[in-house]
C-alpha cells in the first residue's frame, strides 16, 4: 500500500494594507455585525410579542425604536450587548484583514517547499 501523495500550494500573497486600510475594515465589519444583531434582537422581541399576546401584529419597527431607546436596565444590557458583539467582530474583521495580506519577503523565505528525502 503506498502512501498518499499531498501536495501544498504555495501561499498567495495579498498587497500590504496601510493602518486606515485596516482600520476602515475593522469599522465596517463593526458596524454591519451590530446592525444584524439590533435587526435579529428587534425581530426575536417582535416574534415573541406576536406568540405571547393573541391578536397582536408583527410590529418590528416598533420593537427596534424600543431596542434602541432601552428603558430599563434589561434594554441597556441589550443594547451594551449588541455593542461589544460589534465591537469584537470589527475586530476580529480587522485581524482577518491582517492575516490574509500575506507577509513580506521574510514570509516567502519560510513559504519555500522543503526538500523531502525519499528514504524512510
Amino acid at each position: 500500500m503506498r502512501d498518499p501523495v499531498f501536495e501544498v500550494a504555495p501561499p498567495r500573497l495579498g498587497p500590504r494594507l496601510t493602518r486606515a486600510q485596516i482600520a476602515w475594515r475593522g469599522v465596517a465589519g463593526g458596524v454591519f455585525a451590530a446592525s444584524i444583531g439590533i435587526l435579529a434582537a428587534a425581530l426575536l422581541s417582535a416574534l415573541t410579542k406576536m406568540r405571547q399576546t393573541s391578536g397582536s401584529e408583527f410590529d418590528l419597527v416598533a420593537e427596534l425604536d424600543a431596542f434602541l431607546r432601552p428603558s430599563g436596565m434589561a434594554g441597556w444590557i441589550g443594547l451594551v450587548g449588541v455593542a461589544v458583539f460589534g465591537l469584537l467582530c470589527g475586530l476580529l474583521t480587522a485581524a482577518v484583514a491582517v492575516a490574509r495580506q500575506g507577509g513580506g519577503e521574510e514570509d516567502a523565505e519560510n513559504a519555500a517547499p522543503v526538500a523531502r528525502s525519499g528514504s524512510r
